[in-house]
C-alpha cells in the first residue's frame, strides 16, 4: 500500500500536477495510523518542497509540525538540518536551531552525541567563531565522557562481585583472586556510528565517515 501511494504521488509530479501532490502528501500525513508513517510522509514531501519546489518556508514548516507529534525522531531533525543546507546561502542560524533541538530533546544520550558530533563539525567548517567551536567541543566532550561512564560502571559493578566471590588455595588459605574489569581503555567514548554515518552521507553529500573526536581541549589538538 505504501509503495503505491509513493508511486502515485511521483506520478502527479512527473506531470507537473503541483497542487495534486500536496494534497496527496498531506492526506497521507493526516490519515497515517501512526506517528512515525506520517512522519515518512512528512519527511518526503519536505525533500521534495525544498529540492523540487525550493519552498524552504513550507518545507520547514512541515518538519516542525511533523516534529510536534514525533519529537525524537532523528530523521525530522536530520531533515530540518539539510533544509538549511541546501538554501543559498546556506541559512546557518535554521542550521544551528536543528541543532539544539535535537540536543534539547528526549531522544537517547547515543543520538544526542551523535548531533552533538555534527554541530561540532559543522561548526569547524562553516563558523568564524572560535568560541562557538571551544563550546561546541566541550559539550561533546562532556557528552561522551558521560556516557563512557555510564557504560564502564556496571563492568566494573559486575567485575568487583566476581572478585569477592572468586576464590584460591594458596599454601591451605583462600585467598582473593583479581579480575580485570572489561572495559575500553581510552577514556573517550566511542560509539558506534555506522548507521548514523551512512544516513548523513546521503543527506549532505559527505564522502567520509564520522570518526569520534578524543575528550581533550579542542584547541590544543586543532
Amino acid at each position: 500500500m505504501l509503495e503505491i501511494t509513493t508511486r502515485k504521488i511521483n506520478l502527479e509530479r512527473r506531470r507537473g500536477n503541483k497542487e495534486k501532490v500536496e494534497e496527496m502528501y498531506m492526506k497521507c500525513i493526516a490519515e497515517s495510523k501512526t506517528s512515525q508513517m506520517s512522519s515518512h510522509f512528512a519527511t518526503k514531501y519536505a525533500r521534495y518542497l525544498y529540492k523540487v519546489r525550493h519552498d524552504f518556508k513550507k518545507a520547514t514548516e512541515i518538519l516542525k509540525n511533523a516534529l510536534k507529534n514525533d519529537p525524537t525522531n532523528p530523521n525530522i531533525l536530520l531533515q530540518l538540518i539539510d533544509v538549511g543546507y541546501q538554501q543559498d546561502p546556506m541559512d546557518q542560524s535554521a542550521i544551528l536551531e536543528a541543532f539544539e533541538m535535537a540536543l534539547s530533546s528526549d531522544m537517547n544520550n547515543d543520538q544526542k552525541l551523535q548531533f552533538a558530533q555534527r554541530k561540532l563539525e559543522f561548526l569547524e567548517d562553516f563558523s568564524s567563531d572560535p568560541q562557538s567551536i571551544q563550546s561546541a567541543f566541550e559539550e561533546y566532550a562532556k557528552m561522551s565522557k558521560s556516557l563512557y561512564t555510564t557504560r564502564k560502571r556496571p563492568v566494573e559493578d559486575s567485575e568487583e562481585s566476581k572478585e569477592k566471590k572468586a576464590k584460591v588455595e594458596v599454601n591451605g588459605s583462600a585467598v582473593a583472586t583479581t579480575a580485570t574489569a572489561a572495559v575500553p581503555a581510552d577514556a573517550s567514548y566511542q560509539y558506534s556510528h555506522s548507521a548514523w554515518a551512512n544516513y548523513a552521507q546521503n543527506s549532505y553529500n559527505y564522502q567520509q565517515a564520522w570518526t569520534p573526536y578524543a575528550a581533550t581541549n579542542y584547541y590544543s589538538s586543532h
